[in-house]
């Protein structure tokens, strides 16, 4: 099983605060986000964020987009999962999961 959906975050949802909080957190960050299911006008399958919580900041930011990575779409979850850890990270985000 695998797939991309994005986390669709509006200041009226989280309140000022921890919106001006997120805007400060890094590409790389691992979050817990709650809200509704949704597509977006592009198509995009999303989650309207309604909770958000930083879970862990990320030791090394992934490189930004302009500088580091020529291809967001292939690079970025190989940075996050590299190829050694390809089979065990899906398994990990599947009993995250679970342990709800």
């Amino acid at each position: 099983m695998g797939g991309r959906i994005q986390l669709y975050v509006t200041r009226d949802a989280l309140g000022e605060d921890l919106y001006a909080a997120f805007k400060h957190w890094d590409l790389g960050d691992i979050v817990g986000a709650e809200g509704t299911l949704m597509k977006t006008k592009t198509g995009e399958l999303s989650i309207k964020v309604t909770s958000l919580r930083l879970l862990t900041k990320s030791l090394r930011p992934l490189p930004d987009k302009f500088h580091g990575m020529a291809d967001q779409e292939q690079k970025v979850p190989s940075a996050l999962c590299g190829p050694d850890h390809r089979r065990t990270c899906p398994q990990a985000f599947h009993g995250a999961q679970q342990g709800r």
